[in-house]
């Protein structure tokens, strides 16, 4: 029974551990397109409101407009979010 628990315990901890990962991943390309947008967000989107998808509606809005390293990091998402499905 001992060695039973141990394991559906190892079990569970390893779930949790895989599940990290992804959310690892969309905080830093989140992180990336923030940083690669700063100079775009506040000439663009300054007085839009975050949440919502407002802020990526504003960039979508702009987009032939945005500065190259925006560009690809918001296609680097893209492409990420293709790969993860």
């Amino acid at each position: 029974m001992t060695r039973f628990l141990r394991s559906a315990a190892l079990a569970f901890l390893s779930l949790g551990a895989a599940a990290e990962t992804p959310k690892g991943e969309s905080r830093a390309i989140a992180n990336n397109i923030a940083t690669s947008c700063k100079e775009d967000r506040a000439k663009f989107c300054a007085d839009v409101k975050p949440g919502g998808g407002r802020i990526q509606a504003c960039y979508e809005a702009h987009k032939d407009q945005l500065s190259k390293a925006c560009t690809e990091a918001r296609a680097a998402a893209r492409a990420a979010e293709k790969a993860s499905k």
